[in-house]
C-alpha cells in the first residue's frame, strides 16, 4: 500500500519545524529555577489526533 502523508497547511507550528529543534543541544532551566529575560510562547493545541504543542523561546541577543 503506497501512502503519501501532508501536513495540514494551516499549523502554526509545522512538524518540520519542530523536529529541526531536536538537536539534542537544547538548554533546560532546573524546575526550581527562575527565569529571567526576553521569552515568546506559542501553543498548538491538537484537537483530535494530533498532540498539542507548547513553544517557549528565549530571545537571545544576536539570535
Amino acid at each position: 500500500m503506497l501512502a503519501e502523508w501532508a501536513e495540514d497547511e494551516s499549523v502554526w507550528l509545522p512538524q518540520a519545524l519542530i523536529t529541526s529543534c531536536i538537536d539534542h543541544q537544547l538548554e533546560y532551566l532546573p524546575f526550581e529555577a527562575i527565569a529571567r529575560g526576553d521569552f515568546y510562547a506559542g501553543l498548538d493545541l491538537g484537537k483530535w489526533q494530533d498532540y498539542s504543542v507548547l513553544a517557549v523561546l528565549e530571545k537571545a541577543e544576536g539570535e
